[in-house]
């Protein structure tokens, strides 16, 4: 990009974090979408009719690893959406320490979890508004309890996810998942070692409800604090919102 002298302008790093947070979200929300569209279809095309004492019924020949496949595709996404996030809130943290060339690095901070770190962090260090209060804050908050739980247990419900239930777009029965991608009750034989009540199951909008808090959130970082995109160019070509659907 030049400016009218002809000289190349440049994005400040800030500026540069934000675009990227709105790129990678589009992409996680396209790629999303795709593979959701994806899994509907596998399960639905595999729909046959079969004949029983001269009553037709119709059936669905997925085996145990095609309807847990949604599960397994939910939870990935969900934990790779969540390391975005604890990693663009880093890397926020490292760039305000070196433009406002701070004391403290975010090692320094101690006590609590690594979100709350990182909210000390740019709240008392950086002096950063901080949009605590915000229901995307909180909902983020309660997606870090279940993201500890899946990558430490794969989704048993402890005491601490027990909390956050019941909730929307989250189950502990694996019928309401099915039934979501047929679109119609059916009742599911159970395994009891997988499909056991004990664990919690991302319905169809949980992964797109996180990529949307997570640029919500973003933008409320930005929107408190005007002076964080302080070069010339940022204000021409950073977005002001964050580019989702």
């Amino acid at each position: 990009m030049k400016n009218g002298e002809g000289k190349v302008g440049s994005l400040s790093q800030l500026g540069r974090l934000k675009v990227e947070i709105n790129e990678s979200l589009k992409q996680l929300l396209n790629y999303r979408n795709v593979q959701e569209e994806e899994i509907k279809k596998l399960i639905i095309d595999s729909r046959y009719v079969f004949e029983h004492e001269g009553e037709e019924y119709d059936d669905y020949s997925m085996s145990t690893e095609m309807s847990w496949f949604p599960v397994t595709f939910r939870n990935s996404l969900f934990l790779s959406t969540f390391a975005f996030f604890e990693h663009t809130l880093t890397k926020l943290c490292k760039l305000l320490k070196e433009r406002d060339n701070l004391t403290l690095n975010l090692r320094d901070i101690q006590g609590g979890s690594t979100m709350e770190r990182m909210q000390k962090y740019l709240k008392y260090v950086a002096k950063l508004n901080f949009p605590d209060n915000s229901t995307n804050w909180s909902f983020l908050k309660s997606c870090n309890t279940l993201r500890n739980s899946l990558i430490h247990s794969y989704g048993e419900i402890d005491e601490k996810v027990s909390k956050l239930l019941p909730t929307l777009n989250i189950t502990n029965d694996i019928t309401k998942l099915t039934n979501e991608l047929l679109g119609y009750t059916r009742t599911l034989s159970r395994s009891d070692i997988i499909f056991t009540e004990e664990r919690f199951y991302l319905l169809f909008d949980f992964c797109k409800e996180t990529i949307y808090a997570i640029g919500y959130f973003f933008k409320e970082i930005f929107d408190c604090n005007p002076n964080l995109l302080d070069d010339k160019w940022d204000t021409v070509f950073v977005p002001g919102d964050i580019g989702l659907p």
